[in-house]
């Protein structure tokens, strides 16, 4: 019994000896080819792209303070100007409107009452010219004159509360789309007002491209350039020269290559991209960027 235990231990020995031979001696896997984009052009200059609006991303926030009462529209939306985004609570404001427009008839009374004394001692004294004297004439004159201006006044600050109603709808300032939604329904606005209730940006996209300093003589602003999505190479976007910004800035977005120099400054330049049907596009995106050059 222990021969055949002895036997068995060295036939599994020799065994697990024989594969790791075998395996030592397997070539080793082929390394998958990096697949490279097809371009349009031989020579060119390389940039990584990040996508952002078009304009500076704005945050929405209202004149005054208040709690939210309704969100309208979620992050992504696309939404035209005009386009109520929020809603504060107005709650407050329909009470003063309420004693407003109290005001208003009560200062209306007045003058009502104001007018008709004046009117009565107006057709007193034209029938009976000493029957009045000139002072209480002048008095009930005045009398009309300050009721009408306390009924205007009281008519402002209705008005005003009315502009303030209006206010708490938080409308879109222009066409763009929902890029943040910072505060929530039945949240203070003041506790969002650094990074905005809201943000909105511009549904027209812009590419801002790195470009290495020492690529920048070979660099033709006009020149045909092509966006690819990092890691796909058959899904590119063409993109349209909209400016250059006349100021190098230090390298932060690295690509990895073993001779890429970290003290580099690069130039920005901003492309306008038409977003493509088959595949997203989203802000903050990064592409690999080729633009047309002269050969070295």
């Amino acid at each position: 019994m222990k021969l055949s235990r002895w036997i068995l231990l060295a036939l599994f020995s020799l065994s697990i000896g024989m594969v790791a031979i075998l395996y030592g001696e397997l070539p080793p896997p082929a390394a998958k080819p990096i697949l490279q984009p097809n371009l349009p052009f031989k020579h060119f200059v390389y940039g990584v792209g990040t996508v952002e609006p078009s304009q500076q991303i704005h945050p929405i926030n209202p004149n005054h303070a208040g709690v939210i009462q309704t969100l309208s529209v979620k992050v992504g939306d696309a939404v035209s100007k005009g386009t109520e985004l929020y809603q504060l609570d107005d709650r407050p404001l329909q009470a003063q409107l309420q004693v407003a427009e109290k005001t208003i008839a009560l200062k209306q009374q007045q003058l009502n009452a104001a007018q008709h004394q004046f009117h009565f001692i107006q057709a007193l004294k034209q029938q009976a010219e000493g029957a009045v004297s000139e002072k209480d004439f002048v008095a009930k004159q005045d009398a009309v004159k300050i009721a009408q201006q306390a009924l205007e006044q009281a008519k402002a600050a209705k008005q005003v509360i009315e502009s303030q109603i209006q206010q708490t709808h938080i409308l879109a300032p222009f066409d763009g789309r929902i890029i943040a939604i910072n505060c929530h329904t039945g949240q203070n606005s003041d506790a969002c007002l650094s990074q905005g209730v809201m943000q909105l940006g511009t549904q027209a996209l812009t590419l801002r491209v790195n470009i290495d300093e020492y690529d920048i003589p070979r660099f033709q602003p006009q020149s045909q350039a092509i966006a690819v999505v990092q890691g796909h190479p058959n899904l590119s976007v063409p993109m349209t020269f909209d400016h250059l910004e006349p100021k190098l800035y230090s390298k932060t977005q690295l690509i990895g290559k073993t001779t890429e120099r970290t003290d580099t400054r690069v130039l920005q330049a901003l492309y306008r991209l038409t977003p493509p049907k088959h595949f997203p596009i989203y802000i903050g995106q990064s592409f690999d960027v080729y633009i047309q050059a002269p050969a070295k």
